[in-house]
């Protein structure tokens, strides 16, 4: 459960730094946040569960650390990459 708090929260951080960087995707601030806490949660509970599956390959690895770099990596890259697919939509739309 924690983790997918986390995941939350880093997902809206990745979308809405993301629309501030890429002010043509932007969807504004409650819709940054509702395309990062859907995408963090998302791709965020993917790369974490690939990362904690790692260390049965590679035992020299701890855990923890594994599962905490996942669930950042995942969380601001799945908030930021559907905000941006959403921009992108919402952009084509507009200008059709």
């Amino acid at each position: 459960m924690p983790e997918i708090i986390l995941h939350l929260l880093l997902g809206i951080i990745g979308s809405n730094i993301g629309g501030l960087i890429m002010r043509n995707l932007n969807l504004g601030f409650f819709g940054n946040s509702l395309a990062g806490i859907l995408g963090g949660v998302m791709c965020g509970q993917i790369v974490s569960t690939t990362l904690s599956i790692a260390p049965q390959f590679s035992p020299q690895i701890s855990v923890i650390p594994q599962s905490l770099l996942g669930s950042i990596i995942g969380g601001i890259f799945g908030g930021l990459l559907l905000m941006s697919l959403l921009g992108i939509i919402k952009t084509s739309i507009t200008q059709a």
